[in-house]
C-alpha cells in the first residue's frame, strides 16, 4: 500500500520554493506565489506508480554491495607533512613498502573475486604518496591496463616527464594536490619535510598534463584558502586542468580541527565559487568544461534516483560497501579516512578472504549507517542528496557514527542554493555542472518538474 505523503516545503531565498519528497528526492520547482497551486498538482503529478519506482532505485542504490573501487595505499611513507593530513604523521615517516609479488597477489586475488560475484575492476594507488613506490606499481600497470582501470594520487611533486609519459600512454587516471593559485598561501600547508613549499612543483606537474582527459586537482579548503576558492576554480581552467575536487577539510583526525573554516564563510565563498564555474563552464572560453566533482555528485542526486558521483553522497555511504582501502602491509579499511581507527579495520587480505573482509563487524557497522536513523537527518528534506557525509568526520569528531555532521548546514544551504540558480537559469544550467556523459544520463531520467509561472 502507497502511503501518501505532504511535500515538505523548502523556500528559497529568491521568490522559488521547493516541494519534495524526502523518501525520494521527487520535487517540484515553484514561484513561492503560486505554491498552492503545485501543491494541489502534486498527487496528479507524483502518481503511486512513479512513487514506487523512485523508492525501487534508491532501495537498490541504498543496499549494493560491491567491489566498485580499490584505493591501495603501497605506503604510508610521505616526502611532504601537510599537518592537516588525515594519515597520523607517526605512519608518514613510516616508509615501508609493499612488495611487486603481493601487489599482484592482491590484484589476481580481486580480479578472481569480480570475476565470479560482479564489481568494478577499478584500483586507486594513494597513500602517503604512491610515487615512493613506483618501480612496484608502474609495472603492474604495464601488465594490466588493458583490464583494470588505474588511477594515482599523488602530491604532484615527485613526477617526471618520463612518467607523464606513461601515465598519459596507459590512459592513468592522475589526481594532483594543490590548495590555491598562489605559493605564499599553498605553501603555507602544503609543504615538505623541511618546511620548504610545493607550488612551483606541482604547477610544473599539471604543465605536463595539459588538457590530458584523466587529469584532475583536488583542493583541501581550509580557514587559508577558503576565501579564494572561485579564484583557483579560473586558474585550474586556465592551465587546462579537466576535474577538480574542492573538498572541505575533514575532521577526522584532531589535528585538522584547527584548519576548518567557519561554516559560514565556506557557505559564502562556495557560492561565488559555483558562480564561477557556471560562468567557465557557460561560456567556455577554452571549449571545454571544469567538472568539480563535488558540484556534479549533488546535481545528480538532485536530479536522479539512482546516481552518485561520489559514495559521500550516498547513504548509507560507499565506504564499506562498495570501496575498500588495502594499506602497505595488507590491512583493509573502509576509507582513507578511517585507517587511523583500529576498530575499523576489516581484516588482511593477505590472510582473509575477501568474504570475511566484506562481511566484517567493521564494514557491517557503516552499512547500517543510515540517514533514517540518525536524529538531526532522518526529518531534513535533503538527507538523501547530501547523504549525511561525512562517518569518519563524525565519527572522530564524538565517536559515533550517528552524530550530526559538522557540515550539516553548509550541504543544507549549497543545496539550496542549487536549487535557486536552476530556478534563475532553467534546467540546462545543471547540465553546465556536470560531465557531458552524466549530462545525457540526466536527460532520459526524470528530473524537474516545472510549475508554471
Amino acid at each position: 500500500m502507497i502511503v501518501k505523503r505532504v511535500p515538505d516545503i523548502i523556500t528559497l531565498n529568491n521568490g522559488w520554493s521547493i516541494l519534495i519528497d524526502p523518501e525520494t528526492v521527487f520535487w517540484i520547482l515553484s514561484e513561492t506565489s503560486n505554491i498552492e497551486q503545485a501543491k494541489n498538482q502534486w498527487d496528479t503529478i507524483y502518481t503511486d506508480s512513479l512513487k514506487s519506482m523512485l523508492k525501487r532505485e534508491i532501495t537498490s542504490m541504498s543496499n549494493c554491495v560491491a567491489i566498485d573501487m580499490i584505493e591501495l595505499h603501497l605506503t604510508y611513507g610521505c616526502n611532504m607533512n601537510c599537518p592537516y593530513c588525515y594519515i597520523p604523521e607517526s605512519y608518514r615517516r613510516n616508509y615501508q613498502k609493499m612488495s611487486y609479488n603481493q601487489l599482484e597477489e592482491i590484484i589476481d586475488k580481486l580480479s578472481k573475486w569480480i570475476n565470479e560475484r560482479g564489481g568494478i575492476k577499478r584500483i586507486i594507488f594513494h597513500g602517503g604518496e604512491p610515487l615512493l613506490a613506483k618501480e612496484i606499481f608502474f609495472p603492474i600497470i604495464e601488465k594490466y591496463y588493458k583490464e583494470i582501470e588505474f588511477g594515482i594520487q599523488t602530491n604532484g611533486t615527485l613526477l617526471t616527464e618520463e612518467d607523464a609519459a606513461f601515465i598519459k600512454k596507459h590512459n592513468v587516471h592522475v589526481s594532483l594536490s594543490l590548495d590555491a593559485p598562489l605559493p605564499e598561501i599553498n605553501d603555507k600547508l602544503r609543504y615538505y619535510q623541511n618546511g620548504t613549499g610545493t607550488f612551483a612543483h606541482v604547477r610544473k606537474t599539471i604543465e605536463m598534463f595539459d588538457d590530458y582527459e584523466w587529469q584532475g586537482v583536488i583542493v583541501t579548503i581550509t580557514k587559508n584558502n577558503v576565501n579564494i576558492i572561485d579564484t583557483m576554480a579560473e586558474a585550474l581552467y586556465d592551465w587546462g586542468v579537466r576535474s577538480a575536487l574542492f573538498n572541505p577539510i575533514s575532521p577526522s583526525v584532531s589535528e585538522s580541527t584547527a584548519f576548518v573554516p567557519s561554516i559560514k564563510e565556506l557557505i559564502d565563498n562556495y557560492k561565488k565559487f559555483i558562480d564561477v564555474v557556471i560562468r567557465l563552464n557557460t561560456y567556455q572560453p577554452k571549449g571545454r568544461r571544469l567538472v568539480v566533482d563535488n558540484i556534479e555528485s549533488l546535481i545528480l542526486a538532485i536530479f536522479t534516483s539512482n546516481m552518485r558521483g561520489m559514495y559521500c553522497h550516498m547513504s548509507p555511504c560507499g565506504a564499506g560497501r562498495l570501496s575498500y582501502v588495502i594499506t602497505w602491509n595488507g590491512d583493509v579499511y573502509p576509507c582513507s579516512e578511517f585507517v587511523q581507527f583500529e576498530e575499523f579495520k576489516c581484516g588482511n587480505i593477505f590472510e582473509d578472504s575477501i568474504e570475511t573482509i566484506i562481511n566484517s563487524e567493521a564494514c557491517k557497522k557503516l552499512r547500517l549507517r543510515n540517514v533514517n536513523k540518525i536524529d538531526t537527518c532522518d526529518n531534513c528534506p535533503y538527507k538523501l542528496i547530501c547523504g549525511a557525509n561525512c562517518p569518519a568526520a563524525v565519527y572522530g569528531l564524538s565517536r559515533t557514527l550517528l552524530g550530526k555532521s559538522p557540515y550539516c548546514k553548509f550541504n543544507f544551504e549549497i543545496i539550496n542554493y542549487l536549487f535557486e540558480k536552476i530556478s534563475e537559469h532553467g534546467i540546462e544550467i545543471a547540465y553546465k555542472l556536470v560531465s557531458e556523459s552524466f549530462e545525457e544520463k540526466i536527460k532520459t531520467s526524470k528530473p524537474l518538474v516545472w510549475v508554471e509561472r
